[in-house]
């Protein structure tokens, strides 16, 4: 399934897809200068189906589980769960010209695949878990500050790296942050 917002600001809102749809999602704002899709109300379930959304804001305010999940954006905001259960590959890729925010109730968990986030012009802040099952996982803020307020982790051998302009991990709402992999490289990059 295609959605298509077409030339001008659009405001798309997802209320919940049932895993019996079991199918590809694609959501594109298309030539509007302010597009934006919230996911809210009921979580989506894409069982087997791939998520790809384009749009100027996206919003995750309801849990999203599919099998890979490619958001692209200006800002991204994840205050529920995003769930990518492909096993090789990329499985969750983020990318955004300005913020990327995974809040304290907001998670990003791959079922093996790696998991990109990358901002090329703006803050990331991730103080909900981010977690990669046997992929990698690279959060880059490249020319802006990375801060890492929760946990973050390699459960298998992949990679885990976080680079930025400069990079604060310090305990958020947790009582403490972890950022760890289990047989993998840890690589933390602060530019400057």
């Amino acid at each position: 399934l295609t959605i298509n917002g077409g030339d001008g600001d659009d405001a798309i809102s997802v209320q919940g897809v049932d895993a019996v749809f079991d199918a590809d999602l694609t959501i594109d704002g298309q030539g509007g200068a302010n597009d934006s899709v919230t996911f809210e109300t009921t979580a989506s379930d894409l069982g087997t189906g791939d998520l790809s959304v384009t749009g100027e804001d996206i919003n995750v305010n309801s849990a999203v589980d599919a099998s890979s999940v490619t958001f692209s954006a200006t800002t991204i905001d994840v205050t529920a769960a995003v769930t990518a259960d492909a096993v090789t590959g990329t499985a969750v890729d983020l990318s955004a010209s300005g913020a990327i925010n995974v809040s304290t109730s907001g998670s990003i968990t791959s079922g093996g695949g790696d998991v990109g986030v990358v901002s090329t012009g703006g803050t990331i802040d991730v103080n909900g878990v981010v977690t990669g099952a046997g992929g990698n996982v690279s959060i880059d803020a490249q020319s802006a500050l990375l801060t890492v307020g929760a946990n973050v982790s390699t459960t298998g051998i992949g990679t885990l790296s976080l680079s930025g302009a400069g990079v604060t991990v310090t305990p958020g709402a947790a009582a403490s942050t972890t950022v760890s992999t289990n047989t993998g490289l840890l690589s933390v990059d602060a530019r400057t």
